[in-house]
């Protein structure tokens, strides 16, 4: 059945470092929380859940520009997390990702698809989409290309 939801997107960037902003991780996650002015014990318990999904308990104290780009980039996540948004706008969402990294945010991500979040992705990464989404849009020249490469075979697909 098709869900409508009208809400803007949440966005993970490509870069994460450009929607970074505070000195510390946890207050990083926090922030969208104490915008919607939730309650203390609200933000407190939502970013510390955020944290453990996203693996960055033993760094909520750091700089998020000290970290590694895949723990940058899954600060910006946990973000995301945190608020539990409808609608997910991901760009290239499998970028600076090492096995584990990526194994985490893929695990995010189906967290994410189980609780009803919609999720769309601009990607290059044709392995990360085929796993991830039931229906692609390929643009091509400018133009959208009128097959479902999920179904294709990997030797159809271009990087």
């Amino acid at each position: 059945s098709l869900k409508i939801v009208n809400a803007p997107p949440s966005v993970l960037f490509q870069e994460a470092e450009n929607q970074i902003f505070h000195s510390n991780v946890a207050q990083e996650v926090a922030f969208g929380l104490k915008l919607q002015r939730l309650s203390a014990e609200e933000i407190s318990r939502r970013t510390q859940a955020a944290l453990r999904l996203c693996q960055l308990t033993d760094v909520a104290e750091a700089h998020p520009l000290d970290l590694h780009a895949a723990q940058r980039r899954m600060v910006a996540v946990a973000s995301l997390e945190a608020m539990a948004p409808p609608v997910l706008l991901l760009d290239e969402p499998s970028r600076d990702f090492d096995a584990h990294w990526l194994t985490v945010f893929e695990h995010w991500l189906a967290t994410c698809r189980a609780r009803g979040t919609s999720v769309v992705a601009i990607s290059h990464d044709a392995a990360f989409t085929r796993r991830h989404f039931s229906r692609v849009v390929r643009l091509h020249n400018g133009a959208i290309t009128p097959r479902n490469i999920i179904k294709d075979t990997p030797s159809d697909i271009r990087p």
